[in-house]
């Protein structure tokens, strides 16, 4: 799936003041290739990443996916799209915490209305990592193993791109190297397109394109 963005502008109104979190982006993301999006705390990664994968609308310019503006699409169109074509992980994990493993990873299917592939899901879970771990809550597990539920939970409807808004940051250094190498590992494995803001050096080394941000704009 070929992702592009064209004067890709966002602006927040705080009060009287307006925050240019993105200034004229243009920049089309290489299909099934891992990108690294860097730069300094608040210069706009998270929030170029959030207009990337659907979830922020931005104040102008678009968003294309094959071609198609995103952002012309009804926001149940676009609901669907996120469900269907994109993957994303948070650093926060953002699982539900009543639920296990298993039942937070099928939630994406269930909100989509279909039933869910266990065979896949029990693939997904052995390459994770998770198997003895699906039917434990989030409290029952560690950071790292909550960080992998929710990779297994980004790929369940076997996604084109796969969104990773700084995933390794709550992690230790091995914990977030096993974690990369999980989703290279995944990212060969389903022929997808990885995109990751991260501040860890070691981790944008590992990336096929390092996209370089600083005030809302890309440098290089």
């Amino acid at each position: 799936m070929k992702i592009q963005a064209e004067a890709l502008t966002k602006i927040y109104i705080q009060g009287e003041k307006r925050i240019h979190a993105l200034n004229d982006i243009h920049v089309s993301i290489a299909e099934n290739k891992f990108t690294a999006i860097v730069g300094p705390s608040g210069c706009g990664k998270s929030t170029f990443l959030r207009a990337l994968s659907a979830l922020e609308k931005p104040s102008g310019g678009t968003v294309t996916y094959d071609g198609e503006d995103i952002y012309k699409l009804t926001e149940k169109k676009r609901a669907e799209l996120r469900r269907q074509k994109i993957g994303v992980v948070y650093q926060d994990y953002s699982l539900l915490p009543t639920m296990t493993a298993l039942e937070n990873i099928c939630t994406p299917s269930l909100m989509d209305g279909r039933k869910p592939d266990l065979d896949y899901i029990a693939d997904l879970a052995k390459t994770l990592g998770i198997t003895d771990r699906l039917h434990h809550i989030p409290s029952e597990m560690s950071g790292g193993e909550q960080q992998r539920v929710s990779v297994a939970r980004a790929l369940v409807n076997k996604p084109a791109i796969i969104f990773a808004d700084e995933p390794t940051g709550n992690l230790d250094k091995d914990s977030a190297r096993e974690l990369l190498d999980l989703l290279l590992l995944t990212k060969k494995e389903y022929n997808q397109t990885l995109l990751m803001v991260t501040h860890d050096p070691d981790i944008a080394a590992h990336a096929d394109i390092v996209i370089r941000m600083d005030n809302g704009t890309i440098r290089e």
